[in-house]
Formats: C-alpha cells, sequence, structure tokens
C-alpha cells in the first residue's frame, strides 16, 4: 500500500438464517422469562434500543469472519447495542511480517436477526516512517458511533485524533505483547483500537513521542458521513 493514502474499506455481510435467528430468539426469550425482572431489558434490546444485548450475541465471536485464524484482538466492545472488534493478523505474502493487517468486524441485532459487517483488511508498515498509519474506520448506521483502529511505530506513545464533531482526542497507545505478535504472526508494533459514541468520522492523526513531541501528522483526510 502506498504511504499518504486513506484505506476504504469494502463492507460484507454475513446474516444470520431465519431458521438459526428464530431459535435463537426463542432461545434468548426462554432465558429472559427464567430471569424474571430482567426480561424488559433483554427485550428492549431486540428492538435496536441501543441497550443490553442478549447473551447469545455477546458469545458470537466476531473473529470468525476473519480471513485467517491466526490474528490477534486489538479491542472490542460495544457501542450504542452494536458490537465492534478491531484485530491484527498477517496476509501470508512474502514480508508480511513487517506489513501488519488490521481489520474492522462490527454486529448489529435487531429483532432477532444477527448482521455481521466487515471491513476489508488493510495493509502496511508502520508509521512513522510512514506518513499515514495504516487505518481502519467504520461509521455506524442508524445509531451515532465510530470506530478507529491503527498500527503504529513503537516510538508512538500517543495520538491525537481529529474528528469531523467535538473536540481533538486525545489518546495513550498500546503495546502488541510478544505472544499477541507470535500468535497474529507479525511483528511487535503499538496501536490504538477505540469506539466512540458519535457519529463522526476521522479527519487528522498526530503521533506523539513518551516526550510529546510530534513524530508525524497526516494531511487532512477526507472525511463523509
Amino acid at each position: 500500500m502506498k504511504s499518504g493514502y486513506r484505506f476504504l474499506l469494502r463492507r460484507r455481510e454475513v446474516r444470520v438464517s431465519a431458521a438459526r435467528g428464530a431459535l435463537c430468539g426463542f432461545l434468548a426469550l426462554a432465558s429472559m422469562l427464567m430471569m424474571g425482572s430482567g426480561a424488559a431489558l433483554a427485550s428492549g434490546a431486540s428492538k435496536d434500543s441501543g441497550g443490553a444485548l442478549p447473551g447469545w450475541v455477546m458469545d458470537i465471536p466476531l473473529s470468525k469472519v476473519l480471513p485467517t485464524q491466526y490474528f490477534a484482538v486489538l479491542g472490542e466492545g460495544v457501542v450504542h447495542g452494536r458490537r465492534w472488534g478491531v484485530y491484527t493478523f498477517a496476509n501470508g505474502r512474502p514480508g508480511a511480517k513487517q506489513r501488519p493487517c488490521i481489520e474492522n468486524v462490527t454486529l448489529r441485532y435487531v429483532h432477532g436477526t444477527v448482521a455481521t459487517t466487515n471491513g476489508a483488511p488493510s495493509c502496511g508498515k508502520l508509521a512513522p516512517p510512514n506518513a499515514v498509519p495504516v487505518t481502519t474506520e467504520y461509521v455506524f448506521t442508524n445509531v451515532a458511533g465510530l470506530v478507529i483502529g491503527m498500527t503504529l511505530d513503537p516510538t508512538v506513545a500517543a495520538v491525537r485524533l481529529g474528528l469531523s464533531k467535538g473536540p481533538v482526542v486525545k489518546m495513550a497507545t498500546r503495546r502488541l505483547s510478544k505472544h499477541q505478535a507470535e500468535k497474529a504472526r507479525v511483528m511487535p508494533f503499538r496501536y490504538m483500537a477505540m469506539g466512540f459514541g458519535r457519529r463522526a468520522c476521522l479527519e487528522s492523526i498526530q503521533g506523539l513521542s513518551a516526550s510529546g513531541d510530534t513524530l508525524f501528522e497526516t494531511a487532512p483526510l477526507s472525511c463523509v458521513i
């Protein structure tokens, strides 16, 4: 991938069959009836209210849609009733260990039906020396939500994210452990992965060292929501 280019996502959806969705819905309903007073909360979530998700929905492994079984989890969470996950892995090509891939997966549950959406993997060298980090981004539909993940050089201790709405967000990066790197078959690096409860998109990225020096700063990124 060329430095300085933003990575666009292709979206693919995998839907649970109606029969399976109905069965899962029945099992979830039976479980809620046994829970008594907790049924109202879970029932509200099944109507895409952004509330708590049924247990069987939370148990679905988002990583099943990844193109490999060798991966590491960079972050997982829930934003307004939508599950999200960001993962890293190698694509199997020559030099893949030095060009780690990153991909996001999201899950939506509405009226007993589950749909997972994942972006195409983005792979490349770390920033710096690259001018733009390899980034994965997903803007939720119907609810205010945004997921961002990126791979970074070990010297990047924090990032400042300029979003299209709201103040600039400063976040400390995290280190991919040796065990995680070996599992994903990639080199160790630092990264950030986060879900935001606002309808926005990424406009700029600034990488900072531990002492606060600027290591890289992107030109304005295309941001359309």
